[in-house]
This record gives C-alpha cells, sequence and structure tokens, in this order.
C-alpha cells in the first residue's frame, strides 16, 4: 500500500518512494512550499499584510511585499541572504495531491500540485 502524507521540517523527502501519495490538506484553498529554515523571513510580508489589514480603516488597500510569477498564479517571496524562497498558489480545497518529480539519478527536480482547474478537468 503507498504511503500517504506530507513533510515537515526535519523529515527526509527520501521515504517517498514511486506510487507513494504525498500531499497537504487545507481549508483555505492556499498552498505553499518554502525552506523551513528560512520560515519567519519568507513569511514576514504575509504577517504584515494581515496586521496592516487587521488595523486598516474598512476600503484602505493593501498590498503584500511579494513577486507575482506564472501570470499571476504564484507569488513568491524571497530570502536572497539565505538563498530560500517562498512560493504560494490556490490550491483544492481539502486534499491537494502533489507529484515529486526526480532525475535520472533519483534527486528531487520539480513538484507538480494539482490545482482546483485540474481537478475540475477530472470531474
Amino acid at each position: 500500500m503507498p504511503e500517504s502524507g506530507g513533510l515537515a521540517t526535519g523529515d527526509d523527502i527520501e521515504r517517498f518512494r514511486r506510487g507513494d501519495e504525498f500531499g497537504f490538506n487545507t481549508d483555505t484553498s492556499t498552498g505553499s512550499f518554502a525552506d523551513a529554515t528560512a520560515w519567519p523571513a519568507l513569511t514576514a510580508p504575509f504577517r504584515k499584510f494581515w496586521e496592516q489589514r487587521r488595523t486598516a480603516a474598512p476600503g484602505t488597500l493593501v498590498s503584500r511585499d511579494t513577486e507575482s510569477v506564472g501570470g499571476g498564479e504564484f507569488e513568491v517571496v524571497r530570502d536572497e541572504a539565505r538563498g530560500a524562497d517562498l512560493v504560494t498558489f490556490s490550491a483544492t480545497e481539502g486534499l491537494s495531491v502533489a507529484w515529486l518529480g526526480r532525475t535520472e539519478s533519483g534527486e528531487l527536480s520539480s513538484i507538480v500540485v494539482m490545482g482546483h482547474m485540474g481537478m475540475e478537468a477530472l470531474a
């Protein structure tokens, strides 16, 4: 039976093998991947955004210090000092399955998440 689960700080990505299910649950329709060693710096723009939203006058536009990539499908925060990134994206509410792409030698090369648009296409 394939293993199912996600990864957290300190987990070994190599424990996942061909056929294992890798994913995450969300109730906010948002997913992200980040270098956990730089988590405080990478999440700072989001924490600042929510604090400004909480204290702003109604109707005030508040923006985040993030980079929009992929035609606006993704938001990226970079920590240049640590060489770390956080990528956030819309995801299916509930379980979002992710696929790990590997090189011929077995090293992790990419991560693909089935988003909400893809799930509708399968329905």
